[in-house]
This record gives C-alpha cells, sequence and structure tokens, in this order.
C-alpha cells in the first residue's frame, strides 16, 4: 500500500469534529457541498480541525477553528503551495460556515448510544465484507435495510425514568443507565443513560456507552454483589439443595475501617483463583452471626462472610468458569480476573448489558443467547444476508436455572431483602440481586420476568468519590447510596411500565428432590491422614475441603451429622481450626469450690475489653447430690477434665466459650485463709447451671472470661457501605 493510499483511508474515517467521521461527510456538514468543492480556505480548515477535532471544529470552536485554519494556510505559503496574495486573502475571509446535519451519523439520531452500539456490532459482520473499511462501505451505500430489536417505547420508558431520578448534568456528577435484554433470543430492546450524546464532553455530556460494549467509547464498572448469583448456580450444579446453609464464621478480624471481619486464608481458597500467603479480610454491613444460615437468608440479606466461605468451598475457579459461560466478561472481553475478591465480591468490572444477559440465561431455563441488537439484514433485492452469532446454547441445566431463579426472589421476597422495596405491581413473579461497591461508587440493581431483564447502574463514571449525602432532583439522599436505595426502584419503575399490559408469567419450579437432597451421613474421619480422610468424604458422596496435610481432628460438620450429598466438609488438623457444628451435649453439675468468706478488697481496675456483671449459679436440679470436692489441706482444686474428655462429652473450650458468651465481671473476692488460687496448668472451670451464662475463672482466680491470643473483642465500627458487594483491591468487603 502507497503513502497515498493510507493518506486516503484515514482522511475518509477519521474524525473531524462535531460527530463527523471523513472528510467527505466533514465537507457536507460544515459546508453543504462535497469535498471536491472546497476553496483553499476551506480544505485548510478541515485539514486543521484533524489534530484536535474536539477543541478546533468549527461549530463549538469557531475562533480556535479559524486559528488553526490560518495555522496551515501560513505552513502553505511556507512551503510555497500558495503564494503570498492567495494565503493572505484566505487568511482574511470568514469560516463561511454552511452547517447541514445529515441523517448519516448516529451523532444526529434520537438514539445515539444505541445506533453507535448496532454500527460497531454490524462491523463485526462478515457478509458486510472481508475488512472493516469493505464493511463500512457498504453500510454507507449498499442500500441495506437493517432492522434492529430496539423498542421505542421501552427506550422512553427507561430515558424517563433515569432522567427523572438522576438528572442529566446534576451538580452532584452522578451517572445513571438502564439496559433491556429479552430472556431466550438475547435481542436488546432498550438502552438509555442521563447524559447527551457528545464528542465534546462537559457536564451530562460523553460519547461513552454506560450501558453495552461499543467501539473504544465503552465503561465498565465494578459489579458488587450482583455477582453473587453465579456462586448460587454453581454451588446448586455441585448438587447443594436449595435448602443448604452455609457455616458463616466468625469475625476475627478488622477491615481498615475498624469494622469486625472475618479472615480468609489459602486454606479455604487454594486453587489457582485463591489466595497467597496475604490473608483475605471481609466485613459485612448486614448483621450475620456466625453459624449455619440458609443460602436463600445470605442472598436476601447479601452476607458477604456467607458467600466468601461458599465460593471457597465451592472453588472459586469453579465459579469463574460458570461466569464465563454465562457470558460475563470485563469490558474488553477478558474473563474475570482469577482473585476471590474479584469472583465474590464483584471487584473487577464488567456492562450492564453483560449482567443483564447473565440474568436472563436464568430466566430462559438455563439456555444463553449472545446478545445482539440486530434481527435481520436484508440488501436492495430483498436477499436476506446471514447474521454471524452464536446459536443459543444451554449451559446450566433447567432444574438449576429454576432453583437459581427461586432463590434470587430473595433479595424482593425476604423480610431483610435489600430491595424488599422493589417488587413488581400486582404480584408479578420477579428474580433479582443488588450490588453495592466499595465506599458506593457503583451500586446495581439486575432482576427479570420469564419475559424481559433489565440490569440498572447509578455511581460514578468520572471519579470514584462515595455515593454519600446526595441531592439529586429535589430529595436529598442522607448517607450512603446502596443498590437498593436508588437501582432498585428506578428498575421497578421501569419494569412497572414495560410489562403494563403484558400477561404475568412465573417461573419453573424446581423438582423437590433439589429443595433438601439426598441426605448422606458425614464419616467419622478423626485420625486418618488428611488424604485418606478427603477419599473417605469423597466416597460418601461429600466434598472435601481445607488442609491437604497432617492429622484430622475434626470436621464441620461433624461426624454423624446428616447432611445432602455434594455437600462440602471442612477438614480440621491441630494447625488449622474450624468451627466445630455437632451440637454439644448437656454436661452434668459440678459440685462448686467452698471457701469461707473471703475477706474485702478494693476492686481492680477495669478491663481494656467491655465487661457485664454475672448472675450467681443455680442449685443444681439434678436428684442426686453432688459429691463433695477433693481437697488437700490448705489447698482447694477444682479438677478439670483433659481436653480428648471435654471433646467427647460435647463440651466447648474455654476459649471458644469466651468467644460465644458473655463475659463475666471481675470480682474482688479474695480466697480464704488457707486456701491458694489454683495453678495456670490447674485452671479452674466453674459451671453455671443456667445455659444461658457461663463463668470461667481466669487465672489471676477472679471470675471473667478467657481472652485469646490475636483475638479482639468486636466493637461498634463506623458505618460505612460494607454489607453487600464492599469491595477493594485487597479484597476488603
Amino acid at each position: 500500500m502507497t503513502k497515498n493510499q493510507i493518506l486516503e483511508g484515514y482522511l475518509n474515517t477519521v474524525y473531524m469534529g462535531d460527530q463527523q467521521y471523513g472528510v467527505e461527510a466533514a465537507a457536507q456538514h460544515y459546508y453543504g457541498i462535497p469535498a471536491s468543492k472546497l476553496n483553499l480556505q476551506q480544505a485548510a480548515m478541515l485539514a486543521g480541525v484533524v489534530q484536535r477535532p474536539g477543541a478546533t471544529d468549527p461549530v463549538n470552536n469557531p475562533e480556535a477553528a479559524k486559528s488553526r485554519r490560518n495555522t496551515v494556510i501560513q505552513r502553505m505559503l511556507e512551503q510555497k503551495m500558495v503564494t503570498p496574495e492567495e494565503a493572505a486573502s484566505a487568511k482574511a475571509s470568514p469560516l463561511g460556515l454552511n452547517v447541514t446535519r445529515s441523517d448519516q451519523s448516529c451523532a444526529s439520531s434520537k438514539y445515539a448510544y444505541f445506533c453507535y452500539y448496532v454500527q460497531d456490532w454490524l462491523m463485526q459482520q462478515p457478509s458486510l465484507g472481508k475488512t472493516p473499511k469493505e464493511r463500512l462501505q457498504r453500510l454507507r451505500s449498499g442500500g441495506l435495510t437493517i432492522q434492529t430489536s430496539l423498542d421505542p417505547k421501552k427506550m422512553a420508558i427507561i430515558d424517563k425514568q433515569i432522567k427523572a431520578k438522576v438528572p442529566v448534568g446534576n451538580e452532584a456528577d452522578v451517572q445513571a443507565s438502564a439496559i433491556m435484554v429479552q430472556p431466550g433470543t438475547g435481542l436488546v430492546q432498550a438502552m438509555g443513560q442521563n447524559t447527551t450524546y457528545s464528542n465534546v464532553g462537559g457536564p451530562g455530556k460523553t460519547s461513552v456507552n454506560y450501558a453495552a460494549p461499543s467501539g473504544a467509547a465503552s465503561a465498565g464498572f465494578p459489579v458488587g454483589s450482583s455477582i453473587k448469583m453465579f456462586a448460587i448456580v454453581e454451588a446448586l450444579k455441585q448438587g447443594r439443595p436449595i435448602d443448604s446453609t452455609i457455616d458463616v464464621p466468625r469475625m476475627t478480624g478488622r477491615t481498615k475501617g475498624g469494622s469486625p471481619a472475618a479472615v480468609f486464608t489459602k486454606d479455604l481458597f487454594n486453587d489457582d483463583c485463591g489466595l497467597g500467603r496475604e490473608p483475605w479480610v471481609v466485613g459485612n454491613e448486614a448483621q450475620a452471626p456466625p453459624g449455619p444460615m440458609k443460602l436463600y437468608d445470605a442472598t436476601g440479606q447479601s452476607i458477604n462472610t456467607a458467600f466468601a466461605e461458599l465460593v471457597g468451598e465451592l472453588g472459586a475457579c469453579n465459579v469463574r468458569k460458570t461466569m464465563t459461560s454465562m457470558g460475563l466478561t470485563q469490558p474488553d472481553g477478558d474473563p474475570i480476573r482469577p482473585t476471590p475478591s474479584n469472583i465474590v465480591l464483584g471487584s473487577d468490572s464488567s456492562t450492564p448489558l453483560d449482567l443483564a444477559n447473565a440474568y436472563a440465561t436464568v430466566a430462559a431455563g438455563g439456555k444463553y443467547c449472545e446478545p445482539r441488537p440486530v434481527v435481520s439484514i436484508k440488501e436492495a433485492n430483498g436477499k436476506t444476508l446471514p447474521i454471524s452469532t452464536a446459536e443459543c446454547k444451554q449451559v446450566i441445566s433447567p432444574d438449576v436455572a429454576a432453583g437459581t431463579a427461586q432463590i434470587l426472589t430473595a433479595s424482593l421476597q425476604h423480610e431483610k431483602g435489600s430491595a424488599k422495596n422493589a417488587k413488581l405491581a400486582d404480584g408479578r413473579a420477579a428474580i433479582g440481586k443488588t450490588g453495592t461497591v466499595n465506599n458506593a461508587i457503583a451500586t446495581w440493581f439486575v432482576g427479570s420476568t420469564p419475559q424481559l431483564t433489565t440490569a440498572v447502574f447509578v455511581g460514578r463514571a468520572n471519579d470514584q468519590k462515595p455515593l454519600r449525602d446526595l441531592r439529586l432532583g429535589d430529595k436529598f439522599y442522607s448517607g450512603f447510596i446502596y443498590g437498593g436505595t436508588l437501582a432498585a426502584p428506578m428498575w421497578k419503575s421501569i419494569m412497572d411500565q414495560a410489562l403494563k399490559g403484558v400477561p404475568k408469567v412465573a417461573f419453573d419450579k424446581p423438582p423437590s428432590s433439589m429443595s433438601n437432597g439426598e441426605q448422606v451421613t458425614v464419616p467419622s474421619v478423626v485420625g486418618m491422614t488428611a488424604e485418606e480422610a478427603r477419599a473417605k468424604l469423597s466416597d460418601a458422596g461429600l466434598v472435601p475441603s481445607g488442609p491437604t496435610t497432617g492429622t484430622i481432628t475434626g470436621t464441620s460438620p461433624g461426624s454423624g451429622s446428616q447432611v445432602a450429598k455434594g455437600s462440602t466438609v471442612r477438614l480440621q488438623t491441630g494447625s488449622s481450626p474450624v468451627r466445630d457444628t455437632t451440637p454439644a451435649q448437656p454436661e452434668p453439675p459440678r459440685a462448686a469450690v467452698v471457701a469461707a468468706k473471703p475477706s474485702p478488697r478494693p476492686s481492680p481496675k477495669p478491663s481494656a475489653s467491655k465487661s457485664t456483671s454475672s448472675p450467681s449459679p443455680k442449685p443444681s436440679t439434678s436428684s442426686k447430690p453432688a459429691p463433695a470436692p477433693s481437697t488437700a489441706p490448705g489447698r482447694a482444686r477444682a479438677r478439670r477434665p483433659s481436653p480428648s474428655r471435654a471433646r467427647a462429652r460435647g463440651r466447648t473450650s474455654p476459649s471458644r466459650a469466651s468467644r460465644a458468651c458473655p463475659p463475666a465481671r471481675r470480682t474482688s473476692a479474695r480466697p480464704a485463709p488457707g486456701v491458694r488460687r489454683a495453678r495456670a496448668s490447674q485452671r479452674a472451670h466453674r459451671v453455671d447451671t443456667d445455659p444461658k451464662r457461663h463463668a470461667y475463672a481466669h487465672r489471676s482466680g477472679h471470675i471473667g472470661s478467657i481472652s485469646t491470643p490475636g483475638v479482639r473483642r468486636a466493637r461498634p465500627g463506623p458505618a460505612r457501605p460494607v454489607g453487600e458487594g464492599r469491595v477493594s483491591p485487597r479484597g476488603r468487603a
């Protein structure tokens, strides 16, 4: 290819300002004449615009355009391409514009963002030509009839609802967008955002499509907790029942903001998408007590720590594969990056289109259809051209899709649901999930009926400022904005209007066998090596997790527990403690240590941690008299069972009990004369017969709580949006 050919191709496609591409289109637009009839000053103006089209186009910046034109004329004079007289005359002339609007440019379209999305999609169609240049030429002059999937009524609904709640050019600089996809076809029916299409920029103006990929001018945003849907799909694929529970971990750490958090390590996230040496700290917005929590409840309240536990057990890479199979990628088409924070909490970016189409896959019974904005392409003679797009395919089973849909009703139907204020009118069946990213820079609601899926984004496109204490239109929003604050109500308004008059359709119900699943008994693997234990659990139809080396000291759930086939059982070794979920057996009453009345003593200073007083133990209710304690002269001992016996009776260890039970207030009592305190190795274990209260003897002899090294007491932290989908580069939720 010669230099002239390269220059010709460049001038026919380069941006020339004011939404015009190519010198011919620019000549028609600015002067109303073909490029072949331009005079010196007109041609010089167009040549000058190319360097900085956004700053020197003559419509929006006439003075800059004239200055740039004269610079080009001066260079032509210096190179003796024009005479001094011609140069002087051209410089002195006005711009002489005759602006003509042409329907050939998407920028002049009422649906500019959708138009450019269609154009970019068509540029990938081989039936229009072998190269992008041939396709563009065929598109502009081939006499084609292109039927798009655009629904003007739905476009108008999105435009009205978005701009009513998040006005164009608002002072808070908050952006919003929405997109609609038809389940079972992948057809994109509508999209919109609270901006006006413009390459110049400014408040409320942009060429960036917030809803769908559109060439280089595309945007993506962190998706937050809307990504939790894929963990639900993977859990059901692996055989977990709909009514299964997640073992929510204890909050043993702190976020950077000081809020309580759970700490996850590579022991749980041990695949190629897992953790390295650094632990991962995850917090919650909603209260989530440790212990079993139903998957439905965890979804409705969007509990980060529960889903971190779930994804770790399922395998983070397995969940990521499910995302990819359902079409969720980064804006450039690459898979979501393989880190726990991205896979569990949605810290990586994607587009509203990808999210909407993934949820549409669930609504379509597990059938994935590649999203597209075109129904058909016909030549001038009526011949239909083939459309290059992958056929719809079943990526998850209909039963898994039905089970996922049932769980995804939780955000809308659960009494503590994160979008319980967004139920559709007239009891119309719907599923959905909120999403809120760290510091509320991006919020979401993605939801669907069997006929229509809509994703709504509200957040920051221009900076990373939190959505907090904002006035949008005539309404002030106090505190942080979450997915349920704006995005979910906008989704409801859009869907209610778009579906008005459309028959109500229910989602398919999953088979009853998916509710509880086939039950199996967790076998005992205590004393086995990790390899032996894993093999035995696998033979029982269970999924082992946790340590891969060492001697097994326990499991969670405990041996003898009835669980669904395919459930995950975490192994425990001495170096990797886990929560023991085996129900504890009641302990028989024990005799208290009797001592003479202590002499008065000043009360000690209060400890750093908060404490509460513990009531006196109630008398034993045993029908048999308690045996008298064995004592030696001058010494009173409280015998303590060995750890193995304590475990056999189901007793909780002091360190665990001290975290689970309220601490007792230290007393100022001294032992009676001649009675010495128990040594540290013989720490007294006093038992309160009231099951709601426990008291333990500290090594000092005072009654108080046992502290555990490295574990701090939870203190109230500042109210920050850590609930559903709060993420950071290190994965803090």
